[in-house]
């Protein structure tokens, strides 16, 4: 073997063999190795080297799939991840609201039912405002007010000393009329000026709706109703009429 190597090397420096065809005929002819051992030597070579490449194809396959995977088990985090959170969120909001419903039911049993004053106005000759001031189950004094032509106003149960007075914004106060009769005209107090109308309750009365009508100077409460809590309808209503015109004038 020794000896076959060194011609071989001895063939390489004589320049005798000049491709890989004298190579293998070179062999041949030293060795007396057949053609088809070298073919059958190259096939499996071959064979080796696509074997090789289509394992390099399946696992670039496999790690782009691993990628993937990885990336959908991401998305599906950031998916659960979200929808926990927005459960977690609805579930916080449930029992915020169901404290609030509890303390709503104990307050309704302990105090009764809540007040609803309600505001219409008649007209859109001017922007009205609703005031009601009530002390509530601590003690306190409370103030609310809002502006415009549909007013709601709701006062927790167990309040008292409430009180309900209209203003026009920009204007004079809500003035008083007689709405037992149907010409509804103004009310003087003792030295004939004209009051200002104020509505006052010990409790809460429930659902009571006024209708305020007039101009920013003339503005009267022409309709008083007592609303029926279930059906929203007015269980009993004051007359309703057409005031006097407003004088300012006293004898």
């Amino acid at each position: 073997m020794a000896l076959t190597l060194q011609q071989l090397v001895g063939a390489f420096r004589a320049r005798d063999v000049t491709d890989g065809w004298q190579i293998a005929i070179y062999l041949t002819e030293q060795r007396s190795l057949p053609i088809w051992s070298i073919c059958m030597m190259a096939g499996m070579c071959l064979a080796l080297v696509t074997i090789a490449w289509l394992l390099m194809g399946y696992a670039r396959s496999l790690r782009a799939r691993l990628e993937q995977v990885t990336d959908d088990l991401a998305n599906l985090a950031d998916l659960f991840s979200s929808e926990i959170e927005s459960l977690r969120t609805q579930l916080l909001q449930s029992q915020r609201d169901s404290q609030g419903l509890d303390e709503t039911l104990s307050s309704i049993l302990q105090g009764g039912l809540p007040t609803h004053f309600e505001m219409v106005s008649g007209d859109y000759w001017c922007v009205k405002m609703m005031e009601v001031t009530y002390t509530d189950k601590k003690q306190n004094r409370r103030t609310w007010r809002q502006t415009g032509y549909q007013i709601n106003c709701f006062v927790p149960a167990g309040a008292t000393n409430i009180e309900v007075a209209f203003t026009i914004v920009g204007g004079a106060p809500v003035w008083q009329v007689d709405r037992s009769k149907p010409e509804l005209p103004w009310i003087l107090d003792d030295i004939g000026f004209f009051r200002a109308e104020k509505f006052n309750y010990a409790k809460c009365p429930g659902h009571i709706r006024y209708e305020v009508c007039g101009t920013s100077l003339h503005a009267f409460v022409s309709h008083i109703a007592q609303m029926d809590v279930l059906a929203g309808e007015p269980s009993h209503a004051n007359t309703k009429g057409k005031a006097a015109s407003l004088s300012f004038e006293t004898d």
